[in-house]
């Protein structure tokens, strides 16, 4: 479903019952800066700290239709996406 490195959202936690999914996408072949997938990626190799909430992390290229199934049953959803203009 998603064009994810990690997967369709990859777990922190317990995967299908996450109460957050933290959603990052970007795409630097399409001149943004794809901080939103590259902050996941840096989130996917640290452990989670004390008293966190169990997690999922999701990311691709852009927002799809498909992802709202991995939107259902979370509590929260953060989404990362970061947008810049090239200057001329």
């Amino acid at each position: 479903m998603s064009a994810s490195p990690l997967g369709a959202a990859a777990a922190c936690g317990t995967a299908n019952a996450a109460p957050l999914l933290i959603f990052g996408y970007g795409n630097p072949a399409r001149g943004d800066d794809a901080l939103g997938s590259a902050l996941i990626a840096r989130l996917a190799k640290r452990p989670a700290g004390p008293g966190m909430p169990p997690f999922a992390l999701l990311t691709d290229f852009q927002p799809q239709v498909e992802h709202t199934l991995d939107l259902q049953d979370r509590r929260q959803v953060s989404q990362i996406l970061v947008l810049h203009q090239k200057s001329k």
